[in-house]
């Protein structure tokens, strides 16, 4: 499994609402979905991109983890990036692109979202290894994999 296999982009703040929607479009991938985790609480209070990269550039380390969600089916299972609903149409789909290891369709108008999207992947696959509990070695031997079979995301 990657680090992050993706990411979900839920519509409103009430993600209980929307999961019944995501897990009937994982089924077909994951099987019956028999396990849901995530790596937050509801008293964290919103999370915005735009924010932890604001605050990273005056801090080596972000206030708070990316919001990750780890979903096991029978079949198989997935990690997947959240991305706060609140996030800029731009934002939201360049991330959503990235997470997914895609190629994004044209730049962002603004270079700085490039960089965002860049610093929010690289935070979440961090906190994904962490999170999952990834043996270090493991995930610098994916790292070295990638490096040597094109760009890291």
């Amino acid at each position: 499994m990657a680090a992050i296999d993706g990411a979900w982009w839920p519509h409103t703040a009430s993600v209980s609402n929307e999961l019944p929607e995501l897990i009937e479009r994982l089924q077909p991938r994951l099987g019956v979905v028999e396990n849901i985790r995530i790596n937050w609480s509801a008293t964290e209070g919103p999370l915005g991109f735009t924010d932890m990269w604001s605050r990273a550039a005056k801090s080596a380390h972000p206030c708070q983890a990316p919001r990750l969600m780890a979903v096991s089916g029978r079949d198989a299972a997935i990690r997947l990036l959240v991305i706060p609903y609140l996030t800029s149409p731009e934002l939201g789909q360049l991330v959503l692109a990235l997470a997914a290891a895609r190629p994004v369709a044209m730049a962002p108008a603004d270079p700085k979202l490039s960089k965002i999207g860049d610093y929010i992947l690289s935070i979440a696959t961090a906190e994904s290894r962490r999170w999952c509990g990834e043996p270090e070695t493991a995930a610098l031997q994916h790292n070295t994999l990638k490096n040597n079979n094109g760009p890291v995301r």
